[in-house]
């Protein structure tokens, strides 16, 4: 079981280094930094094809139509999503799969990146104690009317009991 842990540039090039040197195999550099072999095995052919730039921090968002090109490319060639992530250099061919499941699951639209609108942010109010107090106060008046509301019922309850009680003897 490995943790997930994000690596810098340098040690996921030092790692790909080590196993291009050819002293270390997959299996062995993996278990000593603590990765899995499937990640490794991306890192090096990511790297075997673009270099050391494509470890650098991007945060990149693709277009609709680029997503679509980059899974017909995929479905054409029936190549893996490592091999394709390699072609395009995308550094998470992850990333190709779950594009993947998602058009599967609600086609083209699907790819669109998505927008979420955050709500505005609520004004600071300049004093916060004032707005607990009220708060309160609201809740307070809100029990206040449920018990009265309870109240009500249980008097006009207890009074048709006594009609009915009442009724019930004349008879």
């Amino acid at each position: 079981m490995f943790i997930l842990a994000k690596f810098t540039k340098e040690q996921k090039i030092s790692a790909v280094k080590r196993y291009l040197d050819g002293n270390e195999g997959y299996s062995t550099l993996s278990k000593e930094i603590g990765v899995s072999q499937v990640i490794l095995r991306e890192w090096v052919g990511l790297y075997k094809v673009w270099g050391p730039d494509i470890f650098d921090v991007s945060y990149t968002t693709y277009s609709a139509e680029f997503k679509l090109e980059v899974l017909n490319n995929m479905a054409d060639t029936e190549s893996s999503s490592l091999d394709i992530a390699v072609e395009y250099g995308i550094t998470s061919p992850a990333m190709i799969r779950s594009w993947r499941r998602a058009f599967e699951k609600e086609g083209y639209d699907a790819l669109f990146p998505n927008r979420k609108v955050r709500p505005p942010m609520k004004k600071k109010s300049e004093d916060k104690k004032e707005l607990t107090e009220i708060d309160q106060l609201k809740e307070k008046v809100k029990l206040l009317e449920m018990e009265n509301a309870y109240l009500k019922k249980l008097k006009a309850l207890v009074q048709e009991q006594e009609r009915s009680q009442i009724k019930s003897r004349r008879k």
